[in-house]
């Protein structure tokens, strides 16, 4: 899945990638003031919404709702990234939190990415419980390489959203799961910095 996005994003033009790069960071400034949705990270059930379908357009290479992809070298994982966090998106790989700053970067941006851990054939954020302070994760959107130094590690119940809030001039993305493994009472919150 990431090396059919990788050739579609290859061949969009540059004036291509700027049009949903511009598009996105437009997304991104209305959402500033209002942070990001209530409510449980692994809830789905947006995709009724005007707002939601239109969402899903936005940095939309090929129409496969496929974002950008995500490596955390630290822990082997490679995981394309697509809009929602429904369940069947959260079956394929990882999930944008629809209502957090879609993954572009920049000043006064916070994208939160879920995905699952403890699932039978796929590890995904298995062990993401293993990163650390000062690890680094990579998002690869349309050719751009943008690096998350992790500067935040909680616990936190799933309605306890005020550590995925924009924070005014910082640039954020936050990966979540469930935790324990095999109770899933809790989130898992791990945060990254923006940084060279």
């Amino acid at each position: 899945v990431i090396y059919e996005y990788e050739k579609k994003a290859e061949k969009l033009s540059d004036t291509g990638k700027q049009k949903l790069l511009g598009e996105a960071r437009n997304y991104n400034s209305k959402l500033r003031s209002g942070g990001v949705l209530p409510g449980d990270s692994f809830g789905g059930g947006e995709e009724e919404t005007s707002a939601y379908r239109e969402y899903q357009k936005l940095q939309d290479v090929s129409g496969d709702g496929i974002l950008c992809y995500l490596e955390i070298p630290s822990i082997e994982v490679f995981l394309p990234v697509f809009h929602g966090t429904s369940e069947h998106v959260l079956e394929q790989g990882a999930g944008h939190l629809f209502g957090s700053s879609l993954p572009v970067g920049g000043a006064g941006t916070h994208a939160v990415i879920a995905a699952h851990t403890g699932i039978a054939t796929r590890m995904f954020f298995t062990d993401l419980d293993q990163m650390e302070k000062g690890d680094i994760f990579i998002l690869h959107i349309l050719g751009k390489h943008l690096a998350y130094k992790v500067d935040q590690i909680k616990t936190v119940l799933p309605d306890e959203t005020s550590d995925l809030d924009i924070i005014e001039g910082e640039d954020h993305v936050t990966l979540i799961t469930c935790t324990p493994y095999g109770v899933n009472t809790h989130r898992l919150l791990v945060r990254g910095v923006r940084t060279k």
